[in-house]
């Protein structure tokens, strides 16, 4: 899995209630700043669009805590296998004890 962006959302001693938003898939996980709409950022093989037309999830990290939305093509099984393959991406390990959110219910 590509991880794009993710010094975006690790924490550290200067920034520990860091805070930031992502889209992931099957392919990909980019992360980018609040200051963007997720629908706004694309990547090759990676779009999140309103009314569930993209190929993507939209999420947000804050305050170590992980909260993704809703998209009808993504069961909660099918997002459970795709964050397991995220976390175990080194620069992404940081995330793997944090809770995860979908639909407003704890993975």
């Amino acid at each position: 899995m590509l991880v794009i962006n993710s010094q975006c959302v690790e924490p550290s001693a200067a920034r520990p209630g860091q805070t930031g938003k992502f889209i992931l898939n099957e392919l990909a996980i980019l992360f980018f700043s609040t200051a963007h709409q997720h629908n706004s950022v694309k990547a090759q093989g990676l779009s999140y669009e309103d009314d569930y037309r993209g190929n993507a999830l939209a999420g947000t990290v804050a305050n170590g805590r992980i909260e993704i939305r809703f998209h009808r093509d993504f069961s909660e099984a099918h997002l459970r296998t795709i964050w397991s393959r995220a976390c175990a991406q080194s620069e992404l390990a940081f995330l793997k004890d944090w809770p995860v959110f979908y639909q407003g219910r704890k993975l």
